[in-house]
């Protein structure tokens, strides 16, 4: 097959083709042949067809991958036509990036703080987003996070200590044998958060000379104010190791999921106790509890009666001497966080999910939680009376302000501690050129000189030379967000000295040097600045530490 050069590329047009019945075949070609044909093409330019639209039809042959179209030539290459000695970058914006959706496409860089994600729901497979943690968790009441981010906190198993107080103690004379059986209801208290997981009941106990066999402390269910039902816990001691002497007090351990606010029973019922012999228990008859009432029973419990005595005919005024341990939690399950509530004081992070008890919850506990609307950026919130957000300090703090609808949080569960900037001397960032704002008004001039953005949140070190010069004290400060922040430095002694402060600032703010000067009206007054600097290390910081540096002016 004859092929034609010239020093330019010719159209069909222009020259003649030769032609044969069986044209040898060339596989396409890979991307390393391209730059050594590209000069080939310069050099040696063949015979490329020109045309009014590029082939639907893949070609069958190296030349026909070639043609010229608009002016511009194309290469038939991963089975797409692509311009061949010319490519235009998408890209325009510095932080843009290089990606490919159904072709080469831009990502538009992100905001400051923000980080890319694989996101299969977007066209190119990326998109950016504010950092954060988010965690699955159980939760054990109702949270409704999905419109509005609700803190909670991880519930752990506590436990709270207490008795029934009494002044006045009487014993039982009657016998505690095997069909003879005492009972002591009780109400659970309301104040704990998630299930009572355990009830440690303590009595009082002495037996008389010679009883033996066995006693049990078993947890039973109430209706009507009395035991029902099948033992829901039980324990028990060896009736021997009592004292015929003294009483002892005796702690049975019954683990059981109990609910808060809701009355139980614990009834004492003996095995191998013989008729006659009996087991003697303290109990109080000298005052009320409203939370139970004593009874007994004669037939091993298929029916209670209150006990009375010759003091009282009101049960609800005798019951045992007891004390009581409850121990509560929920197994790591997450309840909303409350400023006011002694058992709510504590936040891990975020939901922001809509669940009800028993389902899985989405918590944030680092980074950007959107959701919120209103809020002042740069302001530190904390959780509220009515577990809202809100400025107003409590002893829960929730994170800061970055966007009016964005609260940074990076609250370690169950830690007071949060991750971002650590003031230090290793520096980060620096302007150092010399600044000056001068005036001979005898009013003072201020205008900012110095600016560097907070990249995540923290307490930074910033560190800058200033000096004043003139009869008038010329003035330097920092300032966050164009608003004045830091101490107001002042002088004029015309030498530079170096001023130091280790200052909160949330992802994104502007760390900015303001100078005033001021004249006398005649003679000139000037302030000077050079080598403003930041310093900080990465790492985790107390709250307590950047609640000191929230300041307003």
């Amino acid at each position: 097959m004859d092929i034609e050069y010239s020093n330019e590329i010719k159209t069909t047009d222009e020259i003649d083709v030769a032609t044969t019945e069986n044209p040898e075949e060339i596989s396409p070609i890979n991307d390393d042949e391209l730059i050594d044909l590209r000069d080939d093409f310069y050099n040696q330019s063949r015979v490329i067809k020109e045309v009014s639209s590029l082939p639907t039809v893949p070609p069958d042959n190296f030349y026909d991958q070639f043609r010229l179209y608009n002016d511009k030539l194309y290469i038939y290459i991963d089975d797409a036509w692509q311009e061949f000695f010319g490519y235009t970058s998408p890209l325009t914006t510095k932080g843009d990036l290089f990606t490919h959706s159904t072709e080469d496409t831009r990502l538009a860089v992100g905001s400051n703080g923000q980080v890319l994600t694989v996101d299969s729901g977007e066209a190119t497979g990326l998109k950016w987003s504010d950092i954060n943690l988010t965690i699955s968790y159980t939760a054990g009441e109702s949270i409704d996070g999905s419109s509005t981010p609700v803190g909670v906190f991880i519930a752990t198993n506590e436990a709270v200590n207490g008795n029934i107080d009494n002044t006045t103690v009487d014993s039982f004379t009657d016998d505690l044998a095997d069909d003879k059986w005492y009972a002591q209801t009780f109400t659970t208290p309301t104040s704990p958060v998630g299930n009572i997981t355990s009830v440690g009941f303590q009595t009082s106990l002495k037996k008389e000379v010679g009883v033996t066999g066995t006693l049990y402390a078993k947890l039973y269910a109430t209706s009507s104010g009395k035991p029902t039902g099948s033992a829901l816990a039980s324990d028990s001691i060896d009736v021997s190791t009592l004292s015929d002497s003294t009483f002892s007090d005796v702690l049975f351990d019954l683990s059981y999921s109990l609910d808060a606010n809701t009355m139980y029973a614990v009834a004492l019922e003996s095995s191998g106790v013989t008729a006659g012999e009996d087991l003697l228990i303290q109990y109080n008859d000298g005052s009320s509890y409203s939370g139970g009432a004593l009874y007994y029973s004669d037939d091993s419990g298929t029916s209670w009666t209150a006990y009375t005595d010759s003091v009282s005919s009101n049960p609800t005024d005798l019951y045992f001497f007891f004390a009581y341990t409850y121990t509560w939690g929920n197994d790591g399950r997450i309840y909303i966080s409350d400023s006011d509530d002694v058992d709510r004081k504590k936040i891990d992070g975020f939901c922001v999910s809509n669940v009800s008890s028993g389902q899985s919850a989405n918590v944030i506990n680092i980074g950007g939680i959107t959701g919120f609307s209103g809020l002042d950026v740069g302001d530190a919130y904390y959780i509220q009376s009515d577990r809202t957000i809100g400025t107003t300090e409590t002893d829960v703090f929730a994170g800061v302000a970055i966007k009016t609808d964005t609260l940074y949080t990076a609250k370690q569960p169950g830690a007071s501690t949060l991750y971002g900037a650590i003031a230090s001397d290793n520096l980060r960032a620096s302007a150092n050129t010399e600044r000056i704002t001068t005036t001979s008004n005898a009013s003072p001039t201020t205008e900012k000189k110095k600016e560097i953005i907070a990249p995540i949140s923290g307490i930074y070190r910033i560190k800058f030379d200033f000096k004043g010069a003139g009869t008038n004290s010329q003035g330097a400060r920092i300032y966050r967000n164009d608003v004045a922040y830091g101490t107001d430095r002042t002088d004029n002694n015309d030498y530079y000295q170096t001023y130091s402060e280790d200052l909160y600032f949330s992802a994104g703010d502007d760390i900015q040097l303001y100078l005033t000067a001021l004249g006398t009206g005649g003679s000139a007054g000037t302030a000077y600045i050079k080598n403003f600097r930041i310093y900080y290390d990465l790492g985790t910081l107390l709250i307590s530490d950047i609640n000191e540096q929230i300041i307003t002016d």
